[in-house]
């Protein structure tokens, strides 16, 4: 593992255990998504429109 790579600490970071390993503890998750109809319906047409595109060629 190259410890130059988690220097940002965007997704977590290193730790180094009793032992001398080295851990990765990374940064909590993102709050949990609240879906209400219009994003349902944005998401819903994203899918479908590739697959309605590819019908109609």
């Amino acid at each position: 593992m190259q410890l130059t790579n988690f220097k940002d600490g965007k997704s977590g970071r290193l730790v180094k255990g009793n032992m001398g390993y080295w851990a990765f503890v990374p940064n909590p998750l993102e709050p949990e998504l609240q879906l209400d109809m219009p994003l349902v319906k944005a998401l819903s047409g994203a899918t479908l429109g590739p697959i309605e595109h590819q019908q109609a060629c």
